[in-house]
């Protein structure tokens, strides 16, 4: 029996969320209180969630999904079940410019079974 080659490929998510410092910041003002860090913890798990999503798909069909207005195509119900949405920031420490989740797939296309997929090389 042969031995096997693979990779490791790293994925890419693009956030538009401020600094740790920032964070930090804001969680020391008494206006975001505990709220504050409940949405840390979900963004956190969102993340989470994504990511090992997309690791299944990558390994099913060869690459990443394609996106479409910030989201990635085809994923649900198969790799997750909804796509994540963001929580609504608390007080004025996040502005919706800077608290969205947005997916862009990178790296050279091709296409597997009908679908455009991505992966690096």
């Amino acid at each position: 029996m042969g031995v096997k080659d693979f990779r490791l490929y790293k994925v890419n998510l693009i956030t538009n969320a401020p600094a740790v410092n920032s964070f930090l910041k804001a969680a020391s003002d008494s206006s975001i209180g505990t709220l504050g860090n409940e949405n840390d913890s979900k963004r956190l798990s969102d993340i989470r969630q994504m990511a090992s999503a997309l690791e299944l798909y990558y390994n099913d069909k060869g690459g990443y999904p394609e996106g479409k207005d910030g989201k990635p195509l085809d994923m649900s119900p198969t790799y997750i079940v909804t796509i994540p949405t963001q929580p609504t920031p608390a007080g004025k420490a996040c502005s919706e410019y800077y608290n969205i989740y947005w997916y862009t797939p990178k790296g050279e296309k091709k296409v597997v079974s009908g679908k455009t997929v991505y992966f690096r090389l």
